[in-house]
Parts: C-alpha cells; sequence; structure tokens
C-alpha cells in the first residue's frame, strides 16, 4: 500500500485501484489529478465516493465540486453526509439550485419513511413557494410518467393492429416513458394515423364486456357502467391525442400535416357518432338515419357550391374575363 500511495496516478490507474485505496489515500491522488481528469473522474464515482471526498477537502474545493453536479446528483451525495454539515454544504451552492435541492432532499425522505399519500400533495410547511412547487412537480411527474406509458403502449398497438390488417410485418416494438416505435414493412396514411382516431383502450373495453356478456348473464346495470368506462376511456384517447398532436409527430409530417388534421378531426368525428349510436337503443336505425342526414347535408351543400360556382363563372364570362 505504501508504494502505491507514493505513485502519482492517472485517471485509468485510480480508477482500477480505487477499492484498493484507503480513504486518505483516495482523496490524496484524486487532488494530484490535472482538473479535466478529476472531472471526469469525479462525475462518474457513486453518491457515497463523492460525499466522502467532499467531506475531505476545504471549503473553496467542496463550492467547485458541488457546483458541478445537476441537483439531483447534487442532492444523492448531500443525502449521504452526514446531517449536520448538509446546511453547510447547502451553503455553497446558489439559491435557485439550492431550493431545487431541497425539495429532491425532502422528496426522498419522505418516499423513503412512507409519507405519501395517494389522495392528496404533502408538502412542508417550512418550504419556500419554489421548492414546494419542484417538490409537487417531483410527485406529479411519476404519475404522469405512468399514464404516459399508458398512452404510448396504446398508441403503438394501435400501429400495430393496422400493420396486420393490411397484411405486413412487425419486426420490432419498443414502449417507454420516453415515446415509442414500430419497425414495419408497411405503412399508409390509415395506419400512420390510426392511433390519433382510434381509442384503443376504449376498443379494448368494448371487447372485454362484450365478451363478458357473451359468456354469463349481466345485470342491466352493468351497462351504465360500461358506458362510463367508454366515456372515460374515449376522453383519455382524446386529452392525450390533443396533447401530442402540436408536438412535431413525424405521423402527421409524413402525409402532410394538413391532410392529417382533417383526416384526423373527420375520422374522430364519425368515431364519436358511432358510440353515440351504439350506445342508442336501436343502433342500426340510428346509424341508418346518421347516414341518411350526412348524404342529405353533403348533397345540399355541393349543389350550393356547384351553384355558387356556376354563378361565378357567368359573372367573369359577363365581365370578358373568362
Amino acid at each position: 500500500m505504501s508504494q502505491i500511495s507514493s505513485t502519482i496516478m492517472s485517471r485509468s490507474q485510480l480508477h482500477e485501484l480505487w477499492e484498493e485505496l484507503s480513504e486518505a489515500d483516495r482523496v490524496k491522488h484524486f487532488k494530484e489529478l490535472s482538473y479535466s481528469e478529476a472531472q471526469d473522474f469525479f462525475l462518474k464515482l457513486d453518491a457515497e465516493d463523492k460525499a466522502a471526498i467532499l467531506l475531505e477537502l476545504d471549503q473553496a474545493e467542496q463550492r467547485l465540486w458541488l457546483r458541478s453536479l445537476d441537483p439531483d446528483d447534487a442532492a444523492d451525495v448531500i443525502q449521504e453526509t452526514p446531517e449536520e454539515k448538509r446546511s453547510e454544504l447547502l451553503e455553497m451552492i446558489d439559491l435557485l439550485t439550492r431550493n431545487q435541492i431541497n425539495a429532491l432532499l425532502a422528496y426522498a425522505e419522505d418516499v423513503a419513511g412512507g409519507l405519501m399519500s395517494p389522495r392528496y400533495v404533502r408538502v412542508r410547511p417550512e418550504m419556500i413557494s419554489g421548492e414546494a412547487i419542484r417538490y409537487v412537480r417531483k410527485q406529479a411527474l411519476e404519475k404522469v410518467e405512468t399514464i404516459y406509458y399508458i398512452y404510448v403502449l396504446g398508441h403503438e398497438l394501435t400501429h400495430v393492429l393496422f400493420v396486420v390488417i393490411f397484411r405486413g410485418k412487425v419486426t420490432d416494438f419498443h414502449v417507454s416513458t420516453a415515446g415509442g416505435f414500430i419497425t414495419t414493412d408497411k405503412t399508409n396514411l390509415i395506419i400512420a394515423l390510426s392511433p390519433y382516431f382510434m381509442p384503443f383502450w376504449a376498443v379494448v373495453c368494448a371487447l372485454l364486456y362484450g365478451i363478458l356478456k357473451w359468456c354469463m348473464t349481466v345485470e342491466p346495470v352493468w351497462d351504465l357502467v360500461f358506458y362510463g368506462v367508454m366515456g372515460v376511456s374515449w376522453t383519455f384517447h382524446m386529452v392525450w391525442t390533443l396533447w401530442m398532436i402540436p408536438r412535431d409527430q413525424p405521423d402527421l409530417t409524413e402525409n402532410g400535416t394538413f391532410l392529417s388534421l382533417v383526416v384526423i378531426f373527420l375520422a374522430n368525428l364519425l368515431v364519436l357518432v358511432g358510440l353515440l349510436c351504439v350506445a342508442a337503443q336501436s343502433p342500426a336505425q340510428d346509424l341508418r338515419e346518421f347516414a341518411m342526414e350526412w348524404l342529405r347535408v353533403a348533397a345540399t351543400w355541393g349543389d350550393a357550391v356547384w351553384r355558387a360556382l356556376l354563378a361565378a363563372v357567368a359573372q367573369l364570362r359577363t365581365a370578358g374575363k373568362f
């Protein structure tokens, strides 16, 4: 060990021998690294080792290395230090970052202590407004990520379903809270836009309820429950679809954004009408009446547009411009 201690090490050598060194030797060899090597080495250490090194440095060096960390990493490091040292270390960080770290530390302690409640958001009374807001965002983000994952899963499964309908093959499928994708040998306008007009989870609910009714006798009250579930699942589809559309979706730009938006609007309108008709007492009759009314309105507007076009052409001819 004495031979190791007397040798100036490079970053890679220090990394290899790190576990064999005493705490004093670790700090000694860390200080001997150049700033760029030390920075790279320090950022790759776990929170416990970072904390151990920080506690052996002077205040100027502590301030330098603490400020080189992201707020999340700094919170992890400070959490590894003795409680009586934490306020001193926090004072070395700028106010904005300190508020972020305080919120993260409070969140970590509350989760570990089992103080989180599923019914309300709990913040500490001593928090300032900035810390409280970041704390609430931290809690909300985890819940939103779960909901977002469910939406992305339904989105990509809808792509898969329509690829299969159009007799294509899916060779890769990926879903995460960061997004998702599929790899396929077939694509078209319907496949690309299908998740934006087909409420996947509403369809899943309808199929499951249909199978349940086919297998057993269901009380009429469960029909009302089913309609409620369908409403919630369709609303989930619409809210997330409206949230996703402005976020530069390649599904839309692939076929032209304007055309895609028109198709999405009309397709969702048809789906909504279909759901309302199916929920009626006579679904087939309501669908037929809706179709006839749509054709009547289309014919009326078509005739009006045609007459206006003919009138405009006649006026141009009279003026000698056509």
